[in-house]
Parts: structure tokens; sequence; C-alpha cells
């Protein structure tokens, strides 16, 4: 199940990440304090994985060239009026 999310969540042909995560952050002006916590836990989320996938790196885990680079959204976090 892991290998085909990261497989549907990394197409070129599609948005990246989660569609709930990404809609949650879309949102009236009044929940920007939703919408920043959101964003904080989904930056948080992001460096934790590419600090495991590095260290897998290392430990030869993963192949050295591995791309660790978090993808930008497609869409950057905004609360519409």
């Amino acid at each position: 199940m892991t290998t085909t999310a990261a497989s549907q969540f990394t197409r070129d042909d599609q948005p990246a990440g989660c569609m709930i995560a990404t809609a949650a952050t879309q949102c009236a002006p009044t929940q920007a304090r939703q919408r920043d916590l959101l964003t904080t836990r989904r930056t948080e989320a992001e460096a934790a994985l590419v600090t495991r996938l590095r260290a897998g790196i290392t430990s030869g885990e993963l192949p050295a060239e591995t791309d660790t680079k978090p993808r930008p959204p497609s869409t950057a976090p905004s609360c519409a009026a």
C-alpha cells in the first residue's frame, strides 16, 4: 500500500501530495490558524522524511543517487476570501 501511495502521489501528471491535506489549506480567512498549523505540520513531515532518506543513503539502505529533494507543492497554501 505504501509503495502504491508513493507512486500515485509522485506522478508527474498529477498534483503532488495528498488531496485532503492540500485542500485543507485552501480555507476562509477565519481559518488562517488551521491553515498555518497544517502548513507547519506538512513542512515538518517533509523535513523528517528527507532526514530519514538521507540517513538511509548514509547507512547503505538506499542508493547514493536517491533523490531526497522534496517536491514543491502544486499550489501554495492560501486562504481565499
